[in-house]
């Protein structure tokens, strides 16, 4: 048997139906609970908010009995779903053959070859939220197996999602009415102006949906659901690798962009990349460090958002890094790339700093 609905007396004396959902197979249960057990720790064993898990198979009992043994200490409730067969297969409009000759091309590329893959971007994208285990639910924390959270979290980012109101181009004919002005989103932010055509172009930048917390009526909106249904219309998640750029460019078109936050807060790490909280007022409840973090990466794209969709976080920044530069030494801070050399760890910094003064000193 597996759960159909969370009872609203789950939420009891909260201020926001939130839950923290994970998709996960039984196989994958040393990384479930190791992930449960660090968000319990840092977060969770205070609020309380329950916990949904899905399953595009059934959970066995192992993987239940393991998972609550630590929860149930805690009082807090957890709810095993079983993902819909029609949800997760090849829908009807779908070429099988394409698809799956799809599945070879993309070989090489990240789990582009798995079947099980796509499907789970697909139900990520736009259909996990029509299960009915999210029928009472107005908040969700997406949580993956084997994320670790560095960061203790004396706040509630529920509660800060909900207070601050904070969601997350033949289609944009059809409805230019639900796309934001460009200057009013983080459209800028992921677009570049073609010199040649004076057109805006993709420039890769997205925001990874790994870790995300998120007002599910943004993604019941009527204009959420209309874009997703018509790029599941083409079937690209089974021809192409389709993720987290299909959430970001949702975010450009129908967000504004003070309703996109950014959790320097919570520290995360997973598959390798991580994030370290950036402001050094928040690093003394963390176990990582900043130095390390993938945001100071050259292709990272972080800070470039921050300076849209959160200006205050981004000046701070600037603040921090000026000083750790000497006094003598003037550098363009607001140049992003500038930005993360200075944040860089001392050996690296001392480097680039006597570097520039070399540029200085040959330009006078």
């Amino acid at each position: 048997m597996h759960d159909q609905q969370i009872p609203l007396d789950a939420w009891t004396q909260k201020e926001v139906r939130g839950a923290l959902y994970m998709i996960v197979r039984n196989e994958n249960l040393p990384d479930a609970r190791a992930t449960i057990r660090v968000i319990q720790d840092r977060f969770n064993d205070k609020a309380k908010y329950p916990w949904v898990l899905l399953n595009n198979q059934y959970f066995n009992a192992d993987f239940k009995r393991h998972v609550s043994s630590i929860t149930t200490p805690k009082n807090v409730s957890v709810y095993f779903g079983k993902i819909d067969t029609d949800a997760w297969a090849y829908p009807s409009w779908v070429d099988v053959p394409r698809a799956e000759n799809a599945l070879w091309d993309l070989f090489g590329v990240a789990r582009g070859e798995s079947l099980s893959h796509h499907q789970l971007l697909r139900y990520q994208a736009g259909l996990f939220f029509y299960h009915p285990l999210f029928d009472n639910v107005e908040y969700t924390w997406r949580v993956e197996p084997g994320a670790m959270y560095t960061c203790e979290l004396d706040f509630d980012p529920f509660k800060m999602m909900k207070a601050g109101k904070k969601k997350l181009e033949s289609f944009m004919q059809q409805h230019p009415e639900w796309i934001k002005p460009r200057n009013q989103t983080i459209m800028p932010w992921i677009t570049h102006r073609n010199k040649e055509n004076t057109k805006d172009e993709y420039n890769f930048c997205h925001m990874w949906s790994n870790f995300e917390i998120a007002d599910l009526s943004f993604y019941r909106s009527e204009a959420y659901r209309y874009y997703f249904d018509h790029l599941d219309s083409t079937g690209g998640f089974f021809y192409e690798k389709w993720g987290d750029p299909v959430r970001t460019l949702a975010a450009a078109m129908f967000l504004d962009r003070n309703e996109v936050y950014f959790f320097d807060q919570i520290g995360y790490t997973k598959d390798g990349i991580s994030h370290c909280p950036l402001q050094s007022g928040y690093l003394q409840k963390c176990t990582c460090d900043s130095a390390d973090s993938h945001d100071m990466l050259e292709n990272s794209c972080t800070l470039d958002l921050l300076r849209y969709s959160d200006p205050p976080t981004f000046d701070a920044l600037m603040n921090y890094a000026r000083t750790k530069l000497p006094p003598q030494l003037s550098l363009d801070l607001n140049n992003t790339d500038i930005l993360k050399q200075v944040i860089k760890k001392k050996d690296q910094l001392e480097a680039f700093i006597k570097d520039q003064e070399r540029r200085h000193l040959a330009v006078e």
